[in-house]
């Protein structure tokens, strides 16, 4: 999130300090804003409309490319796609532009652009059964050296 506006919330939130605003028009339009976020342990966070008002911790700028690294290079991480690594990142974080700094974050990935996608499995074709021991399928290995 941009440090201006950040910074604004926090000092409304924590101080009821407004900025200065033109119109009244645009006073009300930031006080609703900032009803959409929280206060906790000195960080701001985002209600979650979707989920019931859940917290989404907000993201400053200088704590986005640690946090894309954390979700994406780590190695518990598994290189995720674009869209699944926001489906992990956007039930616990918010900041303005996520998807499209996700994408650009994964397009960038060398690991990634290296390795290319993964191809998409073939059809099965089922062998039809008839019977009990129908079919027969054995595995040739050999010749094995002699162990002493």
């Amino acid at each position: 999130m941009d440090p201006n506006q950040y910074h604004q919330i926090y000092q409304y939130l924590h101080q009821q300090i407004l900025p200065t605003f033109n119109t009244s028009r645009e006073k009300q339009k930031f006080i609703n804003l900032c009803n959409n976020f929280e206060l906790k342990l000195n960080y701001l966070y985002k209600k979650n409309k979707r989920k019931n008002g859940q917290l989404l911790k907000v993201i400053r700028n200088f704590e986005l490319e640690p946090l894309l690294y954390m979700m994406h290079n780590d190695p518990t991480a598994a290189h995720f796609a674009v869209d699944t690594m926001f489906n992990k990142i956007k039930d616990r974080y918010y900041w303005p532009q996520m998807y499209e700094n996700i994408r650009e974050y994964v397009r960038s990935c060398d690991s990634c652009q290296r390795r290319g996608k993964s191809k998409a499995n073939q059809l099965l074709h089922p062998i039809a059964v008839h019977g009990p021991f129908y079919q027969v399928g054995i595995d040739f290995v050999g010749p094995l050296p002699i162990t002493p």
